[in-house]
Formats: C-alpha cells, structure tokens, sequence
C-alpha cells in the first residue's frame, strides 16, 4: 500500500531536490576513458580531444555528433593502418620514430616552457621593468606638417610668391601639389625623425613653427614645407606597455632557467658531420641496416 507524504513534508523534500539538481553533477567520464579498443589498443577520450583541436578551422563548428563519429573512425583506421606498417617493417619505421622522437621533445619542452615562463609578475617588478626601458628615455620630437609637391623649382618658386602674399597654404597644396596629400590641403599628419627623406627632414627641422620653407629638391620632386606644429612625443604610460613588460620579464625567467640548465647538464657535441648531411633526406628514408 502507498503512503503520500504530507504535502508540508513534500514542499521540503522538493526543495532539496531542487538544490541538488541545480549542481551540475561530475562527468562519469574523463581524458582516461576508453572509447575504443583496436585489437590490442586503447583510443580514449583524450586522444579524440587532442585530435579536434587540431582540425582546420572549417571542421571546427561541425556538429558534434557528427565530429564524433568521425573522428573517432579517423583513429581506428590509423591504428589499423599502424599495426599493418609495424607488421610490415618489422618495427617501428626509422623515420616514424625520430619523428616521433622530435615531436615528442617539442611538446614536453613547450610544456616546460609554459611552465617556466608565464610566472606571476608583480607591480614592483613591473614598475623596475619600466624604469629600466624608460627612465632614461628622452621624448622625442614629433611635427605635424603640410607640403606642397611640385615638378620643378620655378613652379615651386612661383607658389613662394602667391604665399608671401597671403595665399592660402592648404588652397594653394589643393590646386598645385602632384601628390595624393592635396586632397587634404598638403597635411601629412604626425611623424618623428627618419620617417621622411633626408632633404625634407632637414627642411622640417630648420623651419620654425607656422611658417614654410624655402623650394627643397628630393628624389620626389621640389617641396614647399609648412610647420603646423611640433611637440615631444609622450613616452609610453606604464599601463600602455604592461603586457610588453611582463612579456619581457617572462622571458628573461626562461633564459635564466635555460642557463642554468645548460650548466647543469652534459652536452658533447662531436665533430666530424659536416653541414651539408641536414639537406640528406635519403639517410632517414633509407637508413644503414
């Protein structure tokens, strides 16, 4: 016979299932779990994961029960094919196991690495980090200039004198200039040192802010330089650089933990291989028996 709970008894017993299923329960599964066996092979979870990361991205946003399935028949297949080569060769290919071998290296080393270099940086040593790179930074100069590009120095001769007497600079660049800045009235926007040719540099540098330069010849053609204004280029805040710092400060760890693992270790490096043996595929494919 079936009792009914009071219903005050099942608003309680509710409300502790509701508080249970709201946690999402633990996988009955992990990287570990067997998702096939081969003969004597096991392909788990974790290798099927290893092998979508690594799909171009065009099967990336396939649907899962699709890449499932898919993958899972990649992996069987490879390991049939295996087995078969294994069986065939006797072993292991020479080159399948040095590739193996490097492949092997580049993923523990890379893990180290990781490991290594992304250590927690504090503010202190970020501040140090800034100081050492900055502090004995000078500004450096910027100007914002205008020109006018002509063919020849009389023509740019003849723009002087429509500007001693009161031509506009930008209306005069507009309708004379040969370069793609006329549409902007000849503005050039920002720039520092070495960003222009030596010639126009020169001109920028010698020309006084608001005026404009006698005709300077460059491989361009005859340039009449104006100076709209000028100014010290602000150094970098710390915050603008932070993650340049801490990029830094990361692999100066890496190198230092590198040094001292060199003098830590024995390395030999016998003589007698000459360079050119690298380009020699040929002793990998077919190796000495």
């Amino acid at each position: 016979m079936r009792y009914l709970l009071p219903i005050a008894a099942f608003g309680l017993l509710f409300g502790t299932f509701q508080t249970a299923f709201a946690q999402d329960p633990a996988p009955a599964y992990d990287g570990s779990t067997i998702v096939a066996e081969v003969n004597d092979t096991k392909i788990t979870l974790g290798h099927m994961i290893l092998l979508r990361s690594k799909l171009p991205d065009q099967y990336q946003n396939l649907p899962d029960e699709t890449l499932f399935p898919g993958i899972l028949d990649q992996l069987i297949d490879q390991t049939l094919l295996g087995e078969k080569e294994i069986s065939d060769s006797g072993g292991v290919p020479y080159q399948v196991q040095l590739a193996v071998d490097n492949e092997q290296r580049a993923l523990l080393s890379t893990s180290q690495i990781n490991k290594i270099a992304n250590i927690e940086v504090s503010d202190d040593e970020i501040q140090v980090a800034y100081l050492e790179a900055y502090g004995e930074v000078k500004p450096e100069q910027e100007w914002h200039a205008a020109h006018i590009l002509v063919e020849t120095e009389q023509a740019a001769k003849d723009i002087i004198t429509k500007l001693d007497a009161g031509g506009d600079f930008a209306a005069l660049a507009t309708e004379f200039s040969s370069d793609s800045s006329a549409q902007g009235g000849g503005d050039l926007g920002w720039f520092g040192l070495g960003a222009m040719v030596k010639e126009f540099e020169d001109a920028v540098v010698a020309t006084e802010v608001g005026k404009y330069s006698a005709p300077i010849q460059s491989q361009f053609g005859w340039h009449i330089v104006k100076i709209i204004e000028a100014r010290e280029k602000p150094l970098p805040t710390i915050d603008e650089v932070r993650a340049e710092l801490i990029a830094g400060l990361q692999q100066k760890a890496l190198e230092s933990a590198l040094d001292e693992l060199r003098g830590k270790a024995t390395i030999s490096r016998p003589e007698g291989v000459p360079f050119s043996a690298i380009r020699d595929v040929d002793l990998v494919m077919n190796p000495k028996p």
